[in-house]
Protein backbone atom coordinates (compact mmCIF):
# COMPACT_ATOMS: atom_id res chain seq x y z
CA UNK A 1 0.00 0.00 0.00
CA UNK A 2 1.63 3.26 -1.10
CA UNK A 3 -0.80 5.74 0.40
CA UNK A 4 1.58 7.50 2.84
CA UNK A 5 4.21 8.22 0.19
CA UNK A 6 1.89 10.23 -2.02
CA UNK A 7 -0.69 11.68 0.36
CA UNK A 8 1.43 14.69 1.39
CA UNK A 9 1.46 15.92 -2.23
CA UNK A 10 -2.34 16.15 -2.44
CA UNK A 11 -4.63 18.96 -1.42
CA UNK A 12 -7.00 18.26 1.47
CA UNK A 13 -10.16 18.24 -0.71
CA UNK A 14 -8.44 15.86 -3.14
CA UNK A 15 -7.39 13.51 -0.35
CA UNK A 16 -10.91 13.50 1.12
CA UNK A 17 -12.39 12.80 -2.30
CA UNK A 18 -9.98 9.95 -2.90
CA UNK A 19 -10.71 8.41 0.50
CA UNK A 20 -14.45 8.60 -0.12
CA UNK A 21 -14.15 7.09 -3.60
CA UNK A 22 -11.82 4.37 -2.35
CA UNK A 23 -14.35 3.31 0.26
CA UNK A 24 -17.25 3.42 -2.19
CA UNK A 25 -15.43 1.16 -4.64
CA UNK A 26 -13.81 -1.17 -2.08
CA UNK A 27 -14.66 -4.83 -2.66
CA UNK A 28 -12.57 -6.54 0.02
CA UNK A 29 -11.10 -5.86 3.46
CA UNK A 30 -7.71 -4.81 2.05
CA UNK A 31 -9.33 -2.06 -0.01
CA UNK A 32 -11.46 -0.98 2.95
CA UNK A 33 -8.27 -0.72 5.02
CA UNK A 34 -6.70 1.44 2.31
CA UNK A 35 -9.72 3.75 2.35
CA UNK A 36 -9.54 3.91 6.15
CA UNK A 37 -5.85 4.84 5.99
CA UNK A 38 -6.55 7.56 3.43
CA UNK A 39 -9.23 8.96 5.74
CA UNK A 40 -6.74 8.95 8.62
CA UNK A 41 -4.26 10.90 6.49
CA UNK A 42 -6.95 13.38 5.54
CA UNK A 43 -7.82 13.82 9.22
CA UNK A 44 -4.17 14.45 10.11
CA UNK A 45 -3.84 16.94 7.25
CA UNK A 46 -6.99 18.78 8.34
CA UNK A 47 -5.84 18.84 11.96
CA UNK A 48 -2.49 20.31 10.91
CA UNK A 49 -4.23 22.90 8.72
CA UNK A 50 -6.45 23.83 11.67
CA UNK A 51 -3.45 24.43 13.92
CA UNK A 52 -1.89 26.65 11.30
CA UNK A 53 -5.10 28.58 10.72
CA UNK A 54 -5.55 29.22 14.44
CA UNK A 55 -1.91 30.29 14.81
CA UNK A 56 -2.35 32.79 11.98
CA UNK A 57 -5.67 33.95 13.49
CA UNK A 58 -7.47 33.09 10.27
CA UNK A 59 -11.06 34.15 9.66
CA UNK A 60 -13.72 32.02 11.35
CA UNK A 61 -14.97 30.81 7.96
CA UNK A 62 -11.55 29.39 7.15
CA UNK A 63 -11.28 27.57 10.47
CA UNK A 64 -14.85 26.30 10.12
CA UNK A 65 -14.05 24.88 6.66
CA UNK A 66 -11.01 23.07 8.06
CA UNK A 67 -13.10 21.66 10.92
CA UNK A 68 -15.66 20.49 8.37
CA UNK A 69 -12.93 18.66 6.43
CA UNK A 70 -11.70 17.11 9.68
CA UNK A 71 -15.24 15.91 10.46
CA UNK A 72 -15.67 14.52 6.95
CA UNK A 73 -12.45 12.54 7.32
CA UNK A 74 -13.66 11.06 10.60
CA UNK A 75 -16.98 10.12 9.02
CA UNK A 76 -15.25 8.29 6.15
CA UNK A 77 -13.02 6.50 8.65
CA UNK A 78 -16.05 5.53 10.77
CA UNK A 79 -17.84 4.10 7.73
CA UNK A 80 -14.75 2.13 6.84
CA UNK A 81 -14.58 0.80 10.40
CA UNK A 82 -18.21 -0.35 10.21
CA UNK A 83 -17.43 -2.34 7.10
CA UNK A 84 -14.35 -3.81 8.75
CA UNK A 85 -16.44 -4.84 11.76
CA UNK A 86 -18.85 -6.69 9.47
CA UNK A 87 -16.05 -8.40 7.57
CA UNK A 88 -14.14 -9.27 10.74
CA UNK A 89 -17.23 -10.81 12.37
CA UNK A 90 -18.05 -12.73 9.19
CA UNK A 91 -14.50 -14.11 9.12
CA UNK A 92 -14.88 -15.22 12.74
CA UNK A 93 -18.12 -17.01 11.92
CA UNK A 94 -16.39 -18.78 9.03
CA UNK A 95 -13.69 -19.91 11.46
CA UNK A 96 -10.95 -17.89 9.73
CA UNK A 97 -10.28 -15.51 12.63
CA UNK A 98 -9.78 -16.42 16.28
CA UNK A 99 -12.46 -15.36 18.73
CA UNK A 100 -11.52 -13.81 22.06
CA UNK A 101 -10.55 -16.56 24.47
CA UNK A 102 -10.44 -19.22 21.74
CA UNK A 103 -7.34 -21.32 22.21
CA UNK A 104 -8.16 -24.08 19.72
CA UNK A 105 -5.58 -24.37 16.95
CA UNK A 106 -4.18 -20.86 17.59
CA UNK A 107 -1.45 -21.34 15.00
CA UNK A 108 -4.07 -21.86 12.30
CA UNK A 109 -6.29 -18.86 13.09
CA UNK A 110 -5.63 -15.26 12.13
CA UNK A 111 -5.68 -12.62 14.85
CA UNK A 112 -6.86 -9.01 14.63
CA UNK A 113 -3.33 -7.66 14.14
CA UNK A 114 -2.75 -10.08 11.26
CA UNK A 115 -5.54 -8.33 9.37
CA UNK A 116 -4.21 -4.81 9.84
CA UNK A 117 -6.62 -3.84 12.60
CA UNK A 118 -5.97 -3.92 16.35
CA UNK A 119 -8.26 -5.51 18.91
CA UNK A 120 -9.10 -2.02 20.20
CA UNK A 121 -10.07 -0.93 16.69
CA UNK A 122 -12.30 -3.99 16.32
CA UNK A 123 -14.06 -3.04 19.55
CA UNK A 124 -14.51 0.59 18.44
CA UNK A 125 -15.70 -0.52 15.00
CA UNK A 126 -18.34 -2.76 16.54
CA UNK A 127 -19.47 0.04 18.84
CA UNK A 128 -19.96 2.42 15.93
CA UNK A 129 -21.71 -0.21 13.82
CA UNK A 130 -24.08 -1.32 16.58
CA UNK A 131 -25.05 2.24 17.53
CA UNK A 132 -25.60 3.13 13.87
CA UNK A 133 -27.84 0.09 13.40
CA UNK A 134 -30.00 1.28 16.27
CA UNK A 135 -29.83 4.98 15.33
CA UNK A 136 -28.85 5.46 11.66
CA UNK A 137 -26.87 8.64 11.00
CA UNK A 138 -25.92 9.14 14.67
CA UNK A 139 -22.19 9.49 14.00
CA UNK A 140 -22.67 12.14 11.33
CA UNK A 141 -25.08 14.09 13.53
CA UNK A 142 -22.63 14.06 16.42
CA UNK A 143 -19.75 15.39 14.29
CA UNK A 144 -22.02 18.03 12.73
CA UNK A 145 -23.11 19.26 16.14
CA UNK A 146 -19.49 19.69 17.22
CA UNK A 147 -18.59 21.67 14.08
CA UNK A 148 -21.73 23.81 14.32
CA UNK A 149 -20.72 24.79 17.85
CA UNK A 150 -17.44 26.08 16.41
CA UNK A 151 -15.42 23.36 18.12
CA UNK A 152 -12.70 21.18 16.64
CA UNK A 153 -13.94 17.62 15.92
CA UNK A 154 -10.99 15.71 17.34
CA UNK A 155 -11.08 11.95 17.57
CA UNK A 156 -11.32 12.19 21.35
CA UNK A 157 -14.15 14.75 21.38
CA UNK A 158 -16.19 12.90 18.73
CA UNK A 159 -15.75 9.56 20.49
CA UNK A 160 -16.79 11.04 23.83
CA UNK A 161 -19.85 12.73 22.32
CA UNK A 162 -20.78 9.59 20.39
CA UNK A 163 -20.59 7.40 23.50
CA UNK A 164 -22.67 9.94 25.44
CA UNK A 165 -25.19 9.97 22.60
CA UNK A 166 -25.40 6.19 22.77
CA UNK A 167 -25.75 6.28 26.55
CA UNK A 168 -28.62 8.73 26.29
CA UNK A 169 -30.41 6.38 23.90
CA UNK A 170 -29.62 3.03 25.50
CA UNK A 171 -28.99 3.52 29.21
CA UNK A 172 -32.24 2.92 30.99
CA UNK A 173 -31.44 2.30 34.63
CA UNK A 174 -33.28 -0.30 36.67
CA UNK A 175 -35.58 1.01 39.43
CA UNK A 176 -33.92 0.60 42.85
CA UNK A 177 -36.62 -1.69 44.26
CA UNK A 178 -35.78 -4.32 41.65
CA UNK A 179 -32.07 -3.98 42.34
CA UNK A 180 -32.72 -4.47 46.06
CA UNK A 181 -34.75 -7.62 45.33
CA UNK A 182 -31.93 -8.94 43.15
CA UNK A 183 -29.39 -8.30 45.89
CA UNK A 184 -31.61 -10.15 48.38
CA UNK A 185 -32.02 -13.10 46.01
CA UNK A 186 -28.30 -13.38 45.21
CA UNK A 187 -26.92 -12.40 48.60
CA UNK A 188 -24.72 -9.79 46.92
CA UNK A 189 -23.89 -8.56 43.43
CA UNK A 190 -20.34 -9.32 42.41
CA UNK A 191 -20.49 -8.29 38.76
CA UNK A 192 -22.59 -6.01 36.57
CA UNK A 193 -21.21 -6.41 33.03
CA UNK A 194 -23.44 -3.87 31.28
CA UNK A 195 -23.55 -0.72 33.32
CA UNK A 196 -22.06 2.69 34.11
CA UNK A 197 -20.60 4.46 37.13
CA UNK A 198 -23.91 6.31 37.55
CA UNK A 199 -25.99 3.11 37.57
CA UNK A 200 -23.61 1.39 39.98
CA UNK A 201 -24.44 3.92 42.67
CA UNK A 202 -27.67 1.92 42.95
CA UNK A 203 -26.48 -1.55 41.92
CA UNK A 204 -23.37 -1.45 44.14
CA UNK A 205 -21.66 -4.30 42.28
CA UNK A 206 -18.13 -5.17 43.40
CA UNK A 207 -16.99 -5.12 39.75
CA UNK A 208 -18.54 -3.36 36.78
CA UNK A 209 -17.95 -3.32 33.05
CA UNK A 210 -18.97 -0.20 31.12
CA UNK A 211 -19.33 0.55 27.42
CA UNK A 212 -15.61 1.39 27.39
CA UNK A 213 -14.59 -2.07 28.62
CA UNK A 214 -15.98 -4.21 25.76
CA UNK A 215 -17.54 -6.77 28.10
CA UNK A 216 -18.29 -9.14 25.24
CA UNK A 217 -14.59 -9.71 24.56
CA UNK A 218 -13.62 -10.32 28.19
CA UNK A 219 -13.80 -13.45 30.30
CA UNK A 220 -16.28 -12.90 33.14
CA UNK A 221 -15.19 -14.29 36.52
CA UNK A 222 -17.34 -16.91 38.23
CA UNK A 223 -19.54 -14.69 40.34
CA UNK A 224 -23.04 -13.52 41.26
CA UNK A 225 -24.13 -11.47 38.27
CA UNK A 226 -26.79 -8.81 37.86
CA UNK A 227 -27.44 -7.78 34.25
CA UNK A 228 -29.80 -5.37 32.55
CA UNK A 229 -28.26 -5.61 29.06
CA UNK A 230 -28.43 -2.93 26.34
CA UNK A 231 -31.58 -3.49 24.30
CA UNK A 232 -30.14 -2.18 21.03
CA UNK A 233 -30.54 -4.53 18.08
CA UNK A 234 -27.62 -6.91 17.81
CA UNK A 235 -26.44 -6.36 21.39
CA UNK A 236 -28.99 -7.96 23.69
CA UNK A 237 -28.58 -11.42 22.16
CA UNK A 238 -24.80 -11.23 22.43
CA UNK A 239 -24.95 -10.24 26.09
CA UNK A 240 -27.37 -13.10 26.81
CA UNK A 241 -25.05 -15.51 25.03
CA UNK A 242 -22.16 -14.25 27.15
CA UNK A 243 -24.21 -14.59 30.33
CA UNK A 244 -25.09 -18.19 29.44
CA UNK A 245 -21.37 -18.92 28.99
CA UNK A 246 -20.72 -17.49 32.46
CA UNK A 247 -23.56 -19.56 33.95
CA UNK A 248 -22.19 -22.71 32.37
CA UNK A 249 -18.82 -21.89 33.98
CA UNK A 250 -20.45 -21.75 37.42
CA UNK A 251 -21.84 -18.25 37.84
CA UNK A 252 -25.29 -17.54 39.22
CA UNK A 253 -27.23 -14.46 38.25
CA UNK A 254 -30.32 -12.44 37.52
CA UNK A 255 -31.11 -10.90 34.13
CA UNK A 256 -33.77 -8.30 33.36
CA UNK A 257 -34.93 -8.19 29.72
CA UNK A 258 -37.99 -7.55 27.60
CA UNK A 259 -40.31 -10.55 27.45
CA UNK A 260 -39.51 -11.18 23.80
CA UNK A 261 -40.57 -14.82 23.95
CA UNK A 262 -40.27 -15.27 20.17
CA UNK A 263 -36.52 -14.59 20.09
CA UNK A 264 -33.80 -17.21 20.16
CA UNK A 265 -31.92 -15.48 22.98
CA UNK A 266 -35.05 -15.46 25.19
CA UNK A 267 -35.63 -19.16 24.60
CA UNK A 268 -31.97 -19.96 25.28
CA UNK A 269 -31.98 -18.01 28.54
CA UNK A 270 -35.27 -19.59 29.64
CA UNK A 271 -33.88 -23.07 28.99
CA UNK A 272 -31.14 -22.66 31.64
CA UNK A 273 -33.13 -20.62 34.19
CA UNK A 274 -34.15 -21.95 37.60
CA UNK A 275 -37.03 -19.46 37.79
CA UNK A 276 -38.54 -16.55 35.87
CA UNK A 277 -40.59 -13.64 37.16
CA UNK A 278 -42.98 -12.14 34.62
CA UNK A 279 -43.41 -8.59 35.86
CA UNK A 280 -47.08 -7.70 36.27
CA UNK A 281 -46.63 -4.31 34.61
CA UNK A 282 -44.23 -2.67 32.19
CA UNK A 283 -41.24 -1.43 34.17
CA UNK A 284 -40.69 2.32 34.17
CA UNK A 285 -36.93 2.62 33.78
CA UNK A 286 -34.93 5.53 35.11
CA UNK A 287 -33.10 7.85 32.72
CA UNK A 288 -29.56 9.15 33.29
CA UNK A 289 -31.15 12.40 34.45
CA UNK A 290 -33.19 10.55 37.06
CA UNK A 291 -36.59 11.18 35.48
CA UNK A 292 -39.10 8.37 35.07
CA UNK A 293 -40.19 8.13 31.41
CA UNK A 294 -43.39 6.56 30.16
CA UNK A 295 -43.70 2.80 30.27
CA UNK A 296 -41.97 0.88 27.44
CA UNK A 297 -43.96 -0.85 24.72
CA UNK A 298 -43.17 -4.35 26.03
CA UNK A 299 -43.43 -6.08 29.35
CA UNK A 300 -40.37 -7.50 31.09
CA UNK A 301 -39.14 -10.80 32.45
CA UNK A 302 -36.60 -11.34 35.22
CA UNK A 303 -34.57 -14.54 34.91
CA UNK A 304 -32.83 -16.35 37.75
CA UNK A 305 -30.05 -18.85 37.19
CA UNK A 306 -28.74 -20.42 40.37
CA UNK A 307 -29.17 -22.98 43.15
CA UNK A 308 -31.88 -21.27 45.26
CA UNK A 309 -35.06 -20.51 43.27
CA UNK A 310 -37.06 -20.36 46.52
CA UNK A 311 -35.00 -17.41 47.70
CA UNK A 312 -35.52 -15.74 44.32
CA UNK A 313 -39.28 -16.34 44.67
CA UNK A 314 -39.39 -14.72 48.11
CA UNK A 315 -37.67 -11.65 46.70
CA UNK A 316 -39.58 -11.32 43.43
CA UNK A 317 -43.06 -12.71 44.11
CA UNK A 318 -44.31 -9.17 44.94
CA UNK A 319 -43.44 -8.11 41.36
CA UNK A 320 -45.29 -10.75 39.36
CA UNK A 321 -45.93 -14.40 38.59
CA UNK A 322 -43.03 -16.81 39.14
CA UNK A 323 -42.49 -19.84 36.92
CA UNK A 324 -39.93 -22.49 37.74
CA UNK A 325 -37.54 -24.04 35.27
CA UNK A 326 -39.62 -27.15 34.77
CA UNK A 327 -42.69 -25.03 33.96
CA UNK A 328 -41.07 -22.98 31.14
Amino acid sequence: MNVPSIAHKESLPSLLSRASQALASATDSAEVLEARDLAKLAYDAAKSAGRMARAKKAHDDVISAVYRAQADALLIEARAKMRLADEYDAAQERGEVAKAGNSSKPEELARANDLGISHKEVHEARQIRNIERDDPGAYERVTNEIVERGEEPTKASVRKAFVQHNSANNEWYTPPEIIEAAREALGAIDLDPATSEVANATVRASQILTIEDDALSLEWPVSRIWMNPPYAAGLVGKFIEKFIEAAEAGSSGIVLVNNATETGWFQSLASISSAICFHRSRIRYVTPEGALPGAPLQGQAIFYVGPDPDRFTRSFAPFGVILYGGDT
